[in-house]
């Protein structure tokens, strides 16, 4: 019975991956991705039901989908990174429910590479001496003279029939086997070993044990009254050393308002460079920031009464350093203001606002006594989030809406170096204010609106994209 249903599973996954390289086969990505998630999804819900009773696995598989759509939707290389960090995330809860999103991420990408070998090695190993002298062992040897030899002297003789009749010869030469794609056949294949791992995940267990048995939180019990002399002395230091660098950042908050405050801040290059060189010193400062702290509040400190100054000293350098980032926010905004919109420009604020979700945990790591992992799964949860959130957005439609209307500070060029995904609102743009372009700008619109026009036209159904169902209802 055991060994009909694998049969079964085997014919269905064979199936579905033929439907797979159908689908996908020498194929850009479109409405081919919302089919092929869909596919996956049931094989998985098919073969692994028990893991879709956990309320995560379910809310994971509804991201999942919903990250096919985001690629169909905005056809970015953000969006696709997102379907496949949310696919590995998927395949690694559905092997194990109970670990952080960072391991399942890495359960999931390990299962979708080598599980099925994992699986034919663990069943090797796993058999025991007696089963192996019992079990039949396999004469390779006499299969290969059985299929191989055959078909050798089929072949041989072919070549002399041939030579002996015209008729043979001409019967011969109407076999046409053009129509075998052996591509294709390897796509399947390897269509058929990805769904087969996907549908068969397994996991990292070292790691994934380490992260299930380990807590967030520090344990008191490692508190020892006997070093007290010990602990007193890393307190001072932690009071003078951290004390100091508060009134160092007071002092460089202070400055850095005046210099806000001033009419020549708002200048384009000084602008420029104040938000180049400031977001670079700000990583460096954040990084070190943070690892000062938790080196103090590694352990014991955390439970010792008399480090309370060092803990309210700890609290307000963090306040200063998100201060700090919200200064250097609303410059980097400045600076759009005056400058326009570019991936770098977006860049800052996506990092600007991790530096101030990092400085929060940081809090909580001291407030609530954390650990070094809480840190990492909070901090890589919310890194995870914001790929997915960012992932909705059209940048570069964003970008191109956004700088055409400070059209004073619009670099055409800027816009035209951009992805294909643009063309068309950039077209649209070019068409009503010719005055504003010069001859060289509006050719490369042109073209590069004509051949997008012409590879949406190209697209076959597996192809399709949201952008097609748009253009055929404006036509």
């Amino acid at each position: 019975m055991k060994q009909t249903n694998e049969i079964y599973r085997k014919v269905i996954l064979l199936t579905v991956s033929i439907l797979l390289s159908i689908f996908l086969y020498q194929k850009s990505l479109g409405i081919n991705i919302i089919i092929t998630s869909i596919l996956v999804y049931g094989s998985v819900f098919i073969y692994k039901r028990e893991a879709f009773s956990n309320t995560i696995v379910k809310v994971i598989s509804i991201l999942f989908l919903i990250a096919s759509i985001l690629v169909f939707n905005i056809q970015s290389s953000l969006s696709i990174i997102n379907y496949f960090v949310t696919l590995f995330v998927f395949i690694g809860y559905v092997s194990t429910q109970k670990t952080s999103i960072y391991i399942s991420l890495l359960n999931g990408f390990f299962s979708f590479i080598i599980a099925m070998f994992f699986r034919v090695l663990e069943k090797k190993t796993s058999i025991f001496p007696e089963q192996l002298i019992k079990k039949k062992e396999t004469d390779y040897p006499y299969l290969i003279k059985l299929i191989g030899l055959p078909l050798l002297l089929i072949i041989v003789f072919t070549c002399l029939y041939k030579n002996a009749s015209p008729v043979f010869n001409d019967l011969i030469n109407k076999i046409d086997l053009s129509f075998i794609n052996i591509g294709w056949i390897l796509f399947t294949l390897t269509g058929y070993y990805i769904l087969n791992n996907v549908t068969n995940p397994i996991q990292l267990e070292r790691i994934t044990k380490i992260d299930i048995s380990t807590k967030n939180t520090l344990e008191s019990s490692r508190f020892n009254t006997s070093n007290t002399t010990e602990l007193l002395k890393e307190n001072m230091l932690g009071v003078v050393l951290i004390g100091s660098l508060n009134i160092l950042i007071l002092i460089f908050i202070t400055t850095d308002l005046i210099y806000l405050l001033t009419e020549s801040s708002n200048q384009g290059a000084i602008l420029s460079q104040a938000v180049h060189k400031g977001v670079n010193a700000l990583i460096t400062s954040i990084i070190l920031a943070i690892g000062i702290i938790l080196y103090f509040f590694r352990g014991n400190l955390n439970f010792f009464e008399k480090s309370i100054i060092l803990k309210r000293l700890a609290y307000l350098w963090i306040l200063l350093n998100v201060i700090v980032v919200v200064i250097t926010f609303y410059k980097n905004l400045l600076y759009v203001q005056n400058l326009g919109l570019t991936y770098k420009r977006i860049g800052v604020f996506i990092y600007l606002t991790l530096a101030i979700i990092g400085l929060l945990s940081t809090y909580i790591k001291v407030m609530k006594a954390k650990n070094l992992w809480f840190l990492l799964r909070f901090n890589t949860t919310v890194m995870c989030c914001f790929l997915y959130i960012a992932s909705f957005l059209n940048w570069d439609q964003v970008i191109t809406k956004y700088n055409l209307n400070q059209k004073q500070h619009t670099s055409i060029d800027y816009l035209i170096s951009l992805s294909e995904r643009n063309a068309t609102t950039l077209y649209n743009y070019a068409t009503k204010n010719m005055e504003f372009l010069s001859e060289k700008q509006w050719r490369k619109i042109r073209v590069k609106y004509l051949k997008h026009n012409e590879v949406l036209r190209n697209h076959t159904w597996q192809e399709l994209t949201l952008e097609n169902f748009r253009n055929n209802e404006q036509q």
